[in-house]
């Protein structure tokens, strides 16, 4: 018979305090060579494990990332799939991120848009990491819903959550403030079928 741990107040199965990961910490390991070819990010000092992209994903950000880079030019850098700093304890890799053009390499720690493109995660997308974007001061944050065929458009961040959530279709045309190069119908980022 396998017996139940209890803590000191005699509570069944108590769970014990448990430390997060700190993003200096986990970037260290990464430069040490740790979670090689592992598809991990890091969120609220938690290593978690990333969905594998399907085909239309993939596309999908290939399509934004070229369109974001065409119409913002010289001054803005569009990452694809690399961590953004958004806090001490998150280490999130968005799909695509457009942050200010640096002159050198370095980890951005802030963005200007954000987008992830979900299938299969959704509740994540709209949840933690909307948090975590938010907690980060990220200005605007699009999920591509490839189920639902539409973008959940996030703005005005304050105290850790989006003040204004709105979820467009493929009939609308894309904008984030401050950049008025950039206008993007939404229905080039949901392919039929």
């Amino acid at each position: 018979m396998v017996g139940t741990m209890q803590d000191r107040t005699g509570g069944a199965d108590a769970r014990p305090p448990v430390r997060g990961l700190k993003r200096v910490e986990f970037e260290q390991l990464i430069d040490l060579g740790a979670f090689e070819d592992e598809p991990i990010e890091l969120l609220d000092g938690e290593l978690v494990v990333m969905s594998p992209q399907g085909e239309t994903h993939a596309w999908v950000v290939a399509v934004l990332a070229r369109h974001l880079s065409r119409a913002l030019g010289d001054a803005w850098m569009v990452y694809s799939h690399s961590g953004l700093a958004v806090s001490d304890w998150s280490l999130p890799e968005p799909d695509v991120a457009v942050v200010a053009a640096t002159a050198r390499p370095q980890r951005p720690r802030s963005a200007v848009l954000v987008v992830e493109v979900s299938r299969s995660r959704l509740a994540y997308d709209l949840g933690p990491k909307a948090r975590a974007y938010a907690r980060g001061g990220v200005p605007t944050y699009w999920v591509v819903d490839l189920v639902h065929r539409a973008v959940h458009v996030h703005t005005d961040p304050i105290d850790g959550e989006y003040r204004r959530v709105m979820t467009v279709g493929s009939d609308a045309t894309l904008t984030v403030a401050g950049l008025p190069e950039v206008a993007l119908a939404v229905a080039t980022l949901l392919p039929e079928g």
